[in-house]
Formats: C-alpha cells, structure tokens, sequence
C-alpha cells in the first residue's frame, strides 16, 4: 500500500451506459472491476493510497486515492484497458475525473469516508464532464490551477476522443483524397485545422478548434 500522502490524486469514475447490462452483466462488470483494481494494486503497489470502493447511494461510481500523483493518469488508462479487456459486451467503459490537491483526514478503508480539496476537485469535474453530455468525453482533470488544468483539457480531449473514433465503424478516418488516414495522422489533421483557426482568431480560436471535436 501505499504511504501517507498529505497531497494526493482522487480518481473518481462512474460507468457509461450501466443500464444496458442485464443484471447478469452487471454482477459480471462488478467482478471484473474489482478484479481489475486488484492487478492495479499489484503493478503500482507503491502509487496506490486508498483502494477502490463504490458509492453506496450511486452503485455505478467508484473512487480510489493515487499517492505518487505523476503516477494517476498512467494508472487510470491501465485500469481502463483491463476492464474494456474483462470480456463483457458492450465493453466497459468509464467516464472519470482526476481531483489533485490535498487530504485532510488520516487513511481510511474507504475514499468515500475521506475529505480534502482533492475530492471535491475529482466531484466536480465528474459531473462537469456529465453535464457536458459527450459522448467521448471521458476524462477530466482539476488541479486548481487555472494554466494547468485547460491545458490538460485539450490533451484528455485528444487522448479520449482519439479512442472512441477508433472504435465506432468510420474509423479510420479517410484523407480529402479518399485514402485512410492514421490515428497520428488524424491528430495531426486537428492540430493543423486548431493552428489554422488560431493564426486567424488568437489562442481561443486554436483551443476551441482542438475541442471542437469533444
């Protein structure tokens, strides 16, 4: 486990579209969460503060706490890709935000019988990203430093978005020329358009241009 942290990362998740799964299923996709976050624990042993739990009153959320902050997101993308791996179909997916700031209580069982600025930063942008009604927006972070967190927010736009065209049957998107591009070469193409906007109309044009996609 990990160690006592005064500042941490709460990750804190819920599953996209629980309710097409029967029951059946949904027996499954928890088994195979918890199964997930325990490989987690044994590859990132000494990252990990506090381990999964889920939310009573919101069976389809669950929260844990990262200690080694630079460590949270490789975490999260890794717990994603077992559970999408887990065999249930659909495939799982998750949306999830990343509150860094600190902790104002001692270690508990449970994330959800902790407190601190990092929480209330992971709530809020879990239900940002859910008011935002995306459908492949998926991940947030808030760090509550204004530079940190809206440039983050255009490389999650990326990260996230990227995946999701790659699973939906256009992908892989195809060139003016007819010809099918790469994922790198996708990103580049928005890139290019966002630069574009941004010469014409300064730095807010460039990251409405990279966002416009989310």
């Amino acid at each position: 486990m990990g160690r006592h942290a005064s500042h941490v990362a709460v990750v804190t998740a819920d599953i996209i579209e629980s309710s097409r799964y029967s029951q059946q299923d949904r027996r499954r996709l928890d088994g195979i969460l918890r199964k997930a976050f325990e490989d987690v624990q044994q590859q990132f042993r000494d990252s990990i503060h506090t381990r999964m739990a889920f939310r009573i009153t919101a069976g389809d959320e669950f929260q844990f706490v990262v200690s080694a902050i630079p460590q949270a997101f490789t975490v999260l993308m890794y717990l994603r890709a077992l559970v999408a791996a887990g065999g249930l179909l659909p495939p799982i997916r998750f949306r999830a935000s990343l509150g860094v700031g600190e902790i104002s209580v001692p270690k508990r069982a449970s994330p959800y019988e902790e407190d601190g600025a990092a929480f209330v930063r992971s709530r809020r942008g879990l239900e940002g990203i859910a008011k935002g009604g995306s459908r492949v927006r998926w991940t947030s972070l808030i760090t509550g430093a204004p530079e940190v967190d809206s440039t983050a927010d255009v490389v999650l736009c990326l990260a996230t978005t990227m995946p999701a065209r790659a699973s939906s049957p256009a992908w892989p998107p195809t060139t003016s020329s007819g010809t099918s591009s790469s994922p790198s070469g996708w990103a580049s193409d928005r890139l290019t358009r966002g630069s574009a906007r941004g010469r014409r109309g300064g730095p807010s044009s460039l990251a409405s241009g990279l966002l416009r996609s989310c």
